[in-house]
């Protein structure tokens, strides 16, 4: 379901000119009340400094998302509720996108959010420092959140019970002894520590790893593992008993796509067709012959005896299309499966219909909005008037 659309301020055809380099118009596609709404709700947060506009975004999504679970309830569709989830994914994406130093501000054509490498883009020389705070600042939302929760939270306070915090060097007793030391480089004594497997701190008894881990999660950027080979290191300052940590450090495979190291290095297929043209016809056969005895071999080595083995031998295109055949068999099934599930769902529905019929009391429920069309229950929308259309449902 197509919800907003953050579009690229002037058209396509024109040169874009430098002020509007990374400007993007913000243009959801809501219902009409909830057009008013949220414009309202951006003149309000263009006046509140960032933590206030989130705080209010919060607010405001938790009560719509309140409002929508009252109609469910109420035994409304989820299709039905389209226009109310279309708008509380809207706030979210607003909420995350400030999180992340977007701006918000508006002119006559609506609202237009600036990215926060905007200011640097339009001076001459960019401070990488601010670019960098920049990129911390776009990711600070998502440690957040990360260590909000709950096996991360777990893992942070066993740490800390454990007594982590003893590996860590006090700031004003490191500040007095690089004083002293002057520019001599006795004040401290770095020392790269490789972890090994099951490896524990001899002060703390905790494993190396987990040392590791805790120290990862407060960098700027989410601690993510990795797929691959990785090799971890402590950097520790040997110049006192404790040996604190002042960094860690770490080696891993590559990551398996990079447009610009496979471009540089021939290895993307745009690369590699521009390489084939500005080689002779002698090298290109060669180089053909090469790759076709590579397909072969991989072919060779796949087992294949219960892959269709009535097939496989005699025409591999065969064997391709009726893999293509069972995918498509396959996702049908799960389409349909999804599907009975959901009549189960609306089934549950028509039982809270029924009971919400039956009650005497049918005010609507309390919207947050500046209409209540959609909140109505079958049975409770008043006799003078016919229960709304699904389309028009979706207007209102």
């Amino acid at each position: 379901m197509r919800i907003a659309t953050l579009q690229k301020a002037g058209s396509s055809r024109e040169p874009t000119p430098p002020q509007e380099i990374n400007i993007r118009r913000f243009r959801p596609l809501l219902a009409l009340n909830y057009q008013r709404d949220l414009h309202s709700l951006a003149r309000r947060i263009q006046e509140m400094s960032r933590s206030e506009a989130t705080d209010l975004l919060n607010g405001q999504i938790a009560k719509v998302s309140g409002y929508r679970s009252s109609l469910l309830l109420s035994g409304l569709k989820r299709r039905d509720l389209d226009p109310t989830t279309r708008y509380v994914a809207t706030l979210q994406v607003l909420r995350d996108l400030l999180l992340q130093g977007w701006e918000l501000r508006s002119d006559d054509e609506g609202l237009i959010l600036d990215s926060p490498e905007r200011a640097l883009l339009e001076t001459r020389s960019p401070n990488p420092e601010r670019q960098k705070e920049g990129l911390r600042r776009s990711f600070s939302f998502a440690r957040e959140k990360q260590l909000l929760e709950p096996a991360t939270s777990r893992f942070i306070c066993s740490m800390e019970r454990r007594g982590v915090n003893l590996l860590f060097a006090d700031g004003t007793e490191l500040a007095d002894r690089l004083e002293r030391a002057s520019w001599d480089l006795g004040g401290v004594e770095p020392e790269l520590e490789c972890i090994e497997q099951g490896a524990r701190d001899p002060t703390t008894g905790l494993f190396l790893q987990d040392i590791w881990r805790y120290a990862r999660h407060y960098w700027s950027i989410p601690y993510r593992s990795t797929p691959g080979r990785n090799m971890f290191y402590l950097i520790r300052d040997a110049a006192l008993p404790t040996r604190p940590l002042m960094g860690i450090a770490a080696l891993g495979n590559p990551v398996l796509n990079s447009a610009p190291r496979d471009e540089f290095f021939g290895w993307s297929v745009s690369a590699f067709r521009r390489y084939l043209a500005s080689r002779s016809p002698e090298e290109r056969t060669r180089i053909a012959k090469h790759l076709y005895e590579t397909v072969a071999e991989g072919l060779e080595e796949t087992y294949s005896e219960d892959l269709l083995p009535e097939v496989w031998q005699v025409d591999w295109r065969r064997t391709a299309k009726e893999l293509r055949n069972v995918e498509t068999r396959n996702s049908r099934e799960r389409i349909g499966r999804s599907l009975d599930e959901d009549g189960d769902e609306n089934a549950e529905h028509a039982l809270i219909r029924a009971a919400t019929s039956s009650k005497t009391s049918c005010s609507p429920p309390t919207s947050p909005c500046s209409t209540v069309t959609e909140g109505w229950p079958r049975a409770c929308w008043p006799s003078p008037w016919p229960w709304p259309s699904q389309e028009a449902r979706r207007v209102g």
